[in-house]
Formats: structure tokens, C-alpha cells, sequence
């Protein structure tokens, strides 16, 4: 895992300004890491849904020109693992046109749409082998992709504005006042990107992708200090029906309503994301299940009785159900937020505008 943690680090100390940097670099620990194979990356064009090539390493200049632009929709290896959303591996029996020993596609994943494929190759005079670590090698890899591509969506705008950004550092270097000032510019931008890489736009609550990072992390201290953690799924309800009724400005205005209620009901020191939609999840720190009900249960009733303002007076306000589960020791995150899923759904099963807990076995 060397080559992760080389990519990693060229990515902190570039993604600011130069996303191909990243790619480059990613592509060749694989080839180093995989020896006699070779590399590249599509990302999805929204406008047509074809897959362009942004980036490579060791392929030759016919197959750079005929992978230049593959059709989304095709019959390709990298079009079927963006369908699949999966990893699609391909032998020599497959390939035998296109002069390759072995292929693998994997997709890349942004926070709600597939945003690329990373494709590794083996020449004809080579064979990818039998490697267990192979495929967890190069999702890890792909998963740093995915996020050098978000995270220099999130600094375009500061991309655009590099001439202006360089002119004030000319200026700076003649200015020692000018210099600090603008240092002090650029580590606020930095620290306004790691907040948009990890938080929801519309809510502030963290970002489905940092709140799972998050919980695994806790889930481990919990393992060390042997401290309860429990967890609390929330889900609006009849949320769909607020939209037709009220329209999507309203449904907004809810979600941010809510995520408000629920720092009231939590301490500092919890967690709260947003897992997407409707659906939100707190991580409660030291707290065993009969705490973390009451908790629930005070959301519960914090939304039911302040959501009777406008607009939402005119539907009779409205409401949340609510899933609790306790960590147990061996328990990995997913597990745990499949367990309160389970229980969300009971309380929606029994009428809504409930709080539900999972067993503990």
C-alpha cells in the first residue's frame, strides 16, 4: 500500500490548484505497482455521456487515439463497469482484438453519480496472474481519483482566478504586509475547501462520504476504550408529498430546518450527517441505547411541534421516524447502520412519527 500513501501525499500538496498532477501521479504507482501493466482514466462527459480520456500511462499513441472517446452506452469493458457500477475484469480469450492479455475496469464513484473509469492493461506478451489484493489495490487507488476529480470541482472557481492570484503574490513579495495578508487568504481558502470536501451544501451537516469515515474512526476508539456508541437513522416523513405539495424550495427549506432541530438535540461532541435525501444519521459518543432513545425521542417531538410554522401549517406540519441501534464489539459501521436502517423501517412499518431500536443480541 505504498503507492496509496505516495498518491495520497502528492495529492494534499497539489490538489489546490493542478487535478492532473494527481492523475498522473496515481497512474504511475500503478504501473509500478502492478510491473509490465498499463493505465489511464475516463471521465464521464455529462453532455453526451461518452468517456473521455484525461489521463494515461504507458499506452501506446494508437490506442491513446482509438480510447480518446468511448460511448457510455457501449459494449466496452470501462461502458460496463460504469453500468454495473462494479469492477469488470476481462482475459485473453476477450480481448484478443484488441492485442491484451488482460483488463480491468473499475468505476469511480462521486457523492451520487458514477464520474469516471480507471482502467488497467496487460500487454499481449504478459498475464495479469492470480493476486487476492489486486482489485483492493485498485479500488483504493480509485477511490483517491474520485476524490482529487470532487475535490477540484470544488476549487474551479479558485482555478479560474490563478492569474489574479499570482498577480497578488508578485505584489506580495515587494510588500511584506501585502505577503502576510495573502497567505492569510489562502489558508482560509484552504481550510473553506476541506469544509465543502466533507460537509453537505445544502444542510452543513457532514457529507455521506466523511460522516462512514467518521463512524468507522469512533468505532475503533469505542474498541480500544471499551466506551458505548450508538447511532440514531432519521428519516422525513411522507417527504415526497411535502415536495408536490409545497414544491422543492419548501422541501429544502425542511431539510434545513431539520438539521438545525437536530444540533439542538445533541451534544457538541456528536456526530450528524446527511446520508442523502431525507435521510440523516447522528453518531452519539458514550451514549448506550437507553440514552440514545431518548435522544431520538426528543427529535421526535422537537420536529413535530416546530414544523407547524409556514409554510408547512398548510399540510399539518410534519414529521420524522426514527431507527436507534447500539455498537457491538466485532460490529463493522456497515453493519451497524444496516442495523439501524432495520429499526428505521419498523418505525415507519408501525404508522410513522416513531423511534424503533434494534436488538441488541
Amino acid at each position: 500500500m505504498e503507492a496509496v500513501g505516495r498518491t495520497v501525499a502528492a495529492m494534499a500538496k497539489h490538489s489546490e490548484l493542478d487535478v492532473s498532477t494527481i492523475f498522473d501521479q496515481a497512474l504511475a504507482e500503478i504501473c509500478i505497482a502492478l510491473p509490465g501493466v498499463m493505465a489511464c482514466l475516463h471521465l464521464v462527459d455529462g453532455d453526451d455521456q461518452a468517456l473521455n480520456l484525461v489521463a494515461s500511462h504507458g499506452l501506446d499513441p494508437v490506442r491513446i487515439h482509438s480510447w480518446a472517446k468511448l460511448s457510455a452506452e457501449g459494449s466496452t469493458a470501462q461502458a460496463m463497469a460504469m453500468r454495473r457500477g462494479e469492477a469488470v475484469e476481462q482475459g485473453r480469450a476477450e480481448l484478443t482484438a484488441l492485442h491484451l492479455a488482460g483488463l480491468a475496469c473499475l468505476p469511480l464513484d462521486g457523492y451520487d453519480v458514477k464520474i469516471g473509469v480507471l482502467s488497467v492493461l496487460w500487454p499481449a506478451d504478459a498475464a495479469p496472474g492470480d493476486d487476492p489484493d489486486r482489485l483492493t489495490f485498485l479500488r483504493s487507488m480509485g477511490t483517491i481519483l474520485a476524490v482529487a476529480i470532487e475535490h477540484y470541482g470544488l476549487v474551479a472557481e479558485m482555478i479560474d482566478n490563478l492569474s489574479r492570484i499570482m498577480e497578488l503574490k508578485s505584489l506580495a513579495e515587494a510588500r511584506s504586509n501585502d505577503l502576510d495578508d495573502l497567505n492569510k487568504r489562502l489558508r482560509d481558502a484552504n481550510h473553506r475547501l476541506t469544509e465543502l470536501s466533507i460537509t453537505d451544501g445544502l444542510t452543513s451537516l457532514f457529507n455521506h462520504r466523511y460522516t462512514h469515515q467518521r463512524l468507522e474512526e469512533e468505532i475503533r476508539r469505542c474498541q480500544r476504550s471499551e466506551t458505548p456508541l450508538s447511532i440514531i437513522m432519521a428519516d422525513l416523513d411522507h417527504f415526497k408529498r411535502l415536495n408536490d405539495r409545497l414544491g422543492h424550495l419548501a422541501g429544502d427549506e425542511a431539510l434545513r430546518l431539520f438539521s438545525g432541530w437536530l444540533r439542538e438535540c445533541v451534544r457538541n461532541t456528536d456526530l450528524l450527517g446527511r446520508l442523502g435525501g431525507e435521510e440523516f444519521v447522528v453518531v452519539l459518543l458514550d451514549c448506550p441505547l437507553d440514552q440514545a432513545l431518548l435522544v431520538a425521542e426528543k427529535i421526535r417531538r422537537t420536529t413535530q411541534a416546530n414544523s407547524q410554522a409556514p409554510p408547512f401549517e398548510a399540510i399539518g406540519g410534519f414529521t420524522v421516524s426514527l431507527g436507534v441501534a447500539q455498537w457491538r464489539p466485532g460490529q463493522e459501521a456497515s453493519q451497524l447502520l444496516d442495523a439501524a436502517d432495520k429499526a428505521l423501517y419498523q418505525a415507519k412499518e408501525r404508522g410513522r412519527n416513531k423511534v424503533r431500536a434494534a436488538p441488541i443480541d
